[in-house]
């Protein structure tokens, strides 16, 4: 990978953080931004000088320029993550499988971020990742039936867990959300796959749920988002990576 490459990638995956942030606010409450971004109190629209991402909150110190308000981590942390995934996928040998994983870490940090701050999972991203994974199937002449039987089998298999939980203990469990999520997440990577990364997010919300000492929901949705993002890489293969990097011109 050359020099040249990197800036586009990285201007490119700070581009897109930017306008994730603007759609995830429209499954937040805050709204889509159809024209210029506007301040996160809502009173403006941007300048042009504050439309640069990272830059312009790291220089403004977080905080709206015009208000004083400080803007979310989050905007922050998402313009940071997508250079990375940009950087860490891209692939000029192999195009449509990079396109393939960078979308679908997309859908999967737009889940997370979601989730952690709403405790939902749009079932458009949802939808829609269900669609990437068909077309790609499609264009790499892979069976559409493969892990299909699985995965609605762990569907109904939760749904079940569901209902049983609720009439026993008259707590729920998981939200359709999740289960929906597992369907999707079987279909993609396995039954293997997704009891394993079931089994490590499992240990990271309770864990969290024991640290922070909450009663109330955990967003679910957030640690199975976060721990497959990082299989997704997994699946790309890490020394692939390492050499893309060692033969940098």
């Amino acid at each position: 990978m050359s020099y040249p490459e990197i800036i586009i990638l990285i201007i490119t995956g700070m581009a897109i953080g930017s306008f994730t942030n603007n759609l995830m606010n429209l499954f937040t409450g805050r709204g889509f931004d159809w024209k210029r971004s506007s301040c996160s109190c809502g009173e403006r629209s941007l300048r042009y000088t504050e439309l640069f991402p990272v830059v312009t909150y790291l220089v403004f110190r977080g905080r709206c320029t015009e208000c004083k308000r400080k803007i979310p981590i989050r905007y922050l942390v998402v313009e940071v993550i997508f250079p990375v995934l940009f950087l860490l996928l891209y692939d000029p040998g192999h195009f449509l499988i990079s396109v393939y994983l960078i979308v679908l870490s997309w859908l999967f940090v737009i889940i997370s971020v979601v989730d952690l701050e709403k405790f939902i999972i749009p079932d458009s991203i949802l939808l829609s990742g269900f669609i990437i994974e068909l077309v790609f199937r499609f264009s790499e002449g892979k069976a559409f039936t493969d892990n299909l039987g699985m995965a609605i089998i762990v569907f109904l298999a939760f749904i079940a867990i569901k209902y049983i939980v609720i009439k026993l203990k008259r707590v729920d469990p998981l939200g359709w959300g999740d289960i929906k999520f597992f369907l999707l997440l079987v279909y993609i990577f396995g039954i293997v796959n997704f009891l394993t990364g079931l089994w490590v997010a499992s240990i990271l919300g309770l864990l969290l749920k024991r640290v922070t000492q909450r009663e109330n929901l955990i967003p679910f949705g957030f640690f199975l988002g976060s721990v497959f993002l990082i299989f997704l890489i997994g699946q790309y293969n890490f020394e692939k990576i390492l050499l893309k990097w060692l033969t940098i011109q």
